[in-house]
Parts: C-alpha cells; structure tokens; sequence
C-alpha cells in the first residue's frame, strides 16, 4: 500500500467516524427518550460499527481484477520499450501527486504519539493519585481502587450501591470500550468530533451504569442519590481506561437524572439501528471507490466480456502500413499478417495493477511477437506497459537495415459474445454504425 493509499484510508476512516458521531449526537436525545440511559449508552456501538463495514468494504474491492502476474515478471517489461509521451507523462504526474502524502502521515503519526504520551502520563498519575470514591483501572484486568476512608465516609447501604456500579462496569467491560474509543481518539487527534465523542461516551456509560443500579435496586433510589451527593471529585476526563461511580459524570446532570431512568431498556431497537446503519455504510464504499478512481477502469467491472481492443499501427524504414484493429480476450493472442513488409504479428495484453506501478492504478502489460514470414526467424519480442487510453510506441532494428516502428492505443472494452472472432465482428458492425470509435489511425 502507498503512502497516498494509506493517507486516503485515514481520511476516508475520519470522515465516516464524524458521520457517526453526528448520527450518534442527533439520536441520543431520541433513544433516551424511548428506551432509556442503557439504550443510549448501547447507541455509541454504531462508531465501531461503521467503522468495521468500512474495513470490510476495503478488504474486498469492487474493482476486482482476475488476471494478474507476478511482481517478478512486471521486471521484464524493460527491454525494447520506448512509451509514447503521452503515457510517460501521465506516470509522472501520477507519481509527483503523491509527495505530499509522506509527510502528512509523519505529521500525523507524530501528533498521534504526542497525544498517546501525554494520555498515558495522565493514565499513571491518576493511578497513583488518591480517589475519592470508588475506581474501577485497567482494560485487561480491571482493579478496584477504594479511598482510605471509604467506610466512614458512606453507610453500608451506600457502599454497597457503589460497589454494584463497579462490578456492573466490570460485567460489561467498560474500561476496555474506554480503551477503543481513546484509541481513535489518538487517531484522530485532529478531530474534535472524536474528543467530544470519547467525553460524551463517558458520560452516557455512567448514566447507563446508573440506571443498571436503580433497576436493580430500584428501592435505593434515595440512598444512591446521597452517595452521589457525598463527593466532589473532578472530572477525570484524561483517564483512558478508567470508570468511577462517582466523579467520571458532572454530578449535576447525573443527580437529576436518576428519577428518569427506566427500569427496562430496549437492545433489540440499538441492535437494528447499528446494524441498519453499517449495512448503508458498506453498501456505499464500492460508489466511493470507483468515484475516486475514475481514470482507472477495471476489465472485470462491466456487463459482458472484457476484451483487449487494439488500434495499431506499423512502420517499417519509415513507411507506415495500413492500420489494423485487434481484438482478442486478454491473456489470448490475435495474429496479423502484414503482407506487404513481409512481416507477422501477434500481440496480447494483461491487465496488472500494483502500487509499485502507476502509483497503485492498474496498467495494460502487452506482450508483441514480430517474425519473418519468409524464414520464420523472430525478430523481436517487445513489452510494454500502458494503460487503457493511452498511447504506446516501440521501436527497433538499426540503421541501414530493417527498422520498424510499432505504435499503438490499448482500449479496455466490453463485448456481447465472449468468442473472439465473433466479438471482433460485433465491434466492427458497432464502428460502422457509430457506436464505437473507427480506428485511431484512420483519423490521420
């Protein structure tokens, strides 16, 4: 994968984790209106979720190419090429384009681990720090942290509301979910979006561990709500992997929201919306991609049969023969027989597509074989690598003798019969019709 690639699949992650959050931020209100804090807290799978579909998408392409070749034999297309100027320059603005993708991946790798640093030192001080009502650190294994004065400063009815807060984050897991959403934040240290999600997921995580509480005890309404009351802890908003039942949650909002907290909650309803919602973020990646490649064109991608079309065009000691078209599936050979040089022809073509070649776009590799028809002796095997549109020449053989002079325009295109001498007639009634371009070297 290239840099460009790379940077690309970032860009593309970040903007699909905005939409989610903006999808998540609309739907809070809602969700807890009709199925309660719990269910509001379950709403913030729909970030992960997307975000998964989107690999997915990406670890199948669209644009799946069935003939490929080696890397090795990619090497072997250097001999005897000489690409028109059209196709050099084409490669080369290809290439230029990418220069600024290396250092902006640096940039961000190293504002990542600027923030990733500065989170972990956070992560330790507060480990060492004293706490003031109970914590629950560690995403692997979790640790319950008491304060020193833990039982005189909360009757035995409060601590053991405290104490079920702390397993219910335990049973669920939540330090490691906290350890996921801290890790895209890193990644998207640019974002705000993403900090305003990791601080908004805290918040909704002490709720839903709130309403857990109440409906499991809900006659300790007013008990929990004076253990709450009972501290004035700060806001550890730093704290990647951490949960504390009392001061993670301004203590306002939570106080008041107690009596709201429904005794049921509804994950069937989350569990529809998130899976609706990373279906419709996989189902649109294949529209993205080709989007962003449209100079790119897949063999593989349209109806019918995909044949290599042709347009060539030889010269021999300066004497340009009459143009021909070819047209034969890939990976096959069409044969023509220049009558008038003494020379025979055949030629086919591959499609490749690598990120070492054409910064990742997928290229034509065509292999030519020339022969004497008098003798049968070979007189050259050319290889060159174009792309579908583009120009190509090549050219050899030395002065005072027989030169020749090859050019020709490779064109991906789709056919409706799949036998080749069959398709070749379809294309030709198609030319004569209008409906496919004549013969590129007519035109001169």
């Amino acid at each position: 994968m290239t840099h460009a690639e790379l940077l690309a699949g970032l860009l593309r992650a970040g903007l699909w984790l905005s939409l989610a959050v903006v999808g998540v931020a609309a739907l809070r209100p809602l969700v807890r209106r009709l199925a309660g804090a719990e269910a509001q807290y379950q709403l913030w799978l729909l970030v992960p979720a997307v975000l998964l579909a989107l690999g997915l998408a990406s670890s199948f392409p669209p644009q799946a190419t069935p003939w490929q070749m080696e890397l090795g034999e990619v090497e072997s297309f250097i001999a005897l090429v000489a690409p028109a100027a059209e196709a050099l320059n084409d490669g080369a603005t290809a290439r230029s384009g990418t220069g600024w993708s290396a250092p902006l991946l640096g940039l961000w790798a190293l504002g990542g681990a600027l923030v990733a640093a500065l989170l972990l030192r956070a992560q330790r001080g507060s480990q060492r720090a004293p706490v003031v009502g109970a914590a629950l650190s560690g995403a692997w294994a979790p640790t319950l942290r008491l304060p020193p004065d833990f039982r005189q400063r909360f009757t035995p009815a409060q601590r053991r509301l405290i104490l079920l807060h702390e397993r219910i984050h335990a049973e669920r897991g939540d330090t490691r979910w906290l350890l996921l959403a801290t890790s895209l934040g890193v990644l998207q240290w640019f974002n705000p979006l993403a900090w305003w999600a990791l601080s908004r997921l805290r918040a909704d995580m002490e709720l839903a561990c709130d309403a857990a509480v109440l409906r499991r005890r809900p006659s300790q309404l007013r008990v929990y709500r004076q253990a709450l009351l009972q501290t004035s802890a700060p806001h550890p908003s730093t704290w990647p992997c951490a949960t504390t039942a009392l001061a993670t949650h301004p203590l306002v909002e939570r106080i008041a929201m107690l009596p709201q907290h429904r005794n049921t909650s509804r994950p069937g309803l989350i569990a529809a919306l998130v899976l609706a919602c990373s279906t419709l973020a996989y189902a649109t990646q294949p529209a993205v991609q080709s989007a962003a490649r449209p100079e790119s064109p897949s063999p593989a991608v349209a109806v019918g049969y995909s044949k290599l079309r042709l347009d060539l065009q030889m010269s021999v000691n300066g004497q340009a023969l009459a143009p021909v078209l070819l047209l034969d599936t890939f990976n096959s050979d069409s044969v023509h027989r220049f009558d008038e040089s003494g020379i025979s022809l055949r030629a086919s073509g591959t499609p490749y597509r690598d990120a070492s070649i054409a910064s990742g776009e997928e290229v034509l590799m065509l292999s030519l074989t020339l022969w004497d028809n008098q003798t049968g002796e070979v007189l050259a095997r050319p290889r060159l690598a174009s792309k579908d549109g583009v120009m190509a020449r090549v050219e050899f053989g030395e002065e005072g003798q027989r030169r020749v002079r090859i050019d020709l325009l490779p064109r991906v295109v789709q056919t409706r019969l799949h036998d080749g001498t069959g398709a070749r007639h379809e294309l030709l009634r198609d030319i004569e019709a209008g409906k496919a371009p004549a013969n590129h070297f007519l035109k001169r």
